[in-house]
């Protein structure tokens, strides 16, 4: 690496330090209820994410499902889709219940923890960073 690239590479490095600090302090200098709002939004699209994922998961399985039928030789036909379609149905019911039991009762307290350490980490490898190209 050339001189001009490595120095390059320097400034670069702390300019984003410095640019992801200035968004912690952004985001530390809202009002409480900001703050609050802000947590509850990523939590619903989370959970809306999450449900999309679950719904996704479950086609695909009944896809596979179907095609390995098909590679079986077996005959796919309306009753069969049918059959196939009502135990992905049970398997996302059922999904459900797994879902609502595995999730902390304060989800919202569990997730603005989780996103405070996931930032400063996110800091520490920035800086670590920058001061190796330093």
């Amino acid at each position: 690496m050339t001189l001009k690239n490595k120095t390059v590479t320097k400034y670069l490095s702390w300019l984003v330090v410095l640019l992801w600090m200035g968004l912690i302090f952004y985001f530390s200098h809202q009002v409480q209820q900001q703050s609050w709002n802000l947590s509850y939004s990523i939590l619903e699209i989370s959970v809306q994410a999450i449900k999309v994922v679950q719904v996704v998961l479950f086609m695909g399985l009944a896809g596979v499902v179907i095609f390995k039928l098909k590679s079986f030789g077996i005959r796919i036909g309306l009753k069969e889709v049918v059959l196939i379609l009502v135990v992905a149905a049970i398997l996302y019911s059922l999904s459900l219940n797994v879902r609502h039991a595995l999730v902390p009762v304060d989800l919202h307290h569990f997730i603005r923890k989780n996103a405070h350490f996931l930032i400063y980490l996110i800091l520490g490898v920035f800086v670590k960073n920058a001061l190796n190209s330093s």
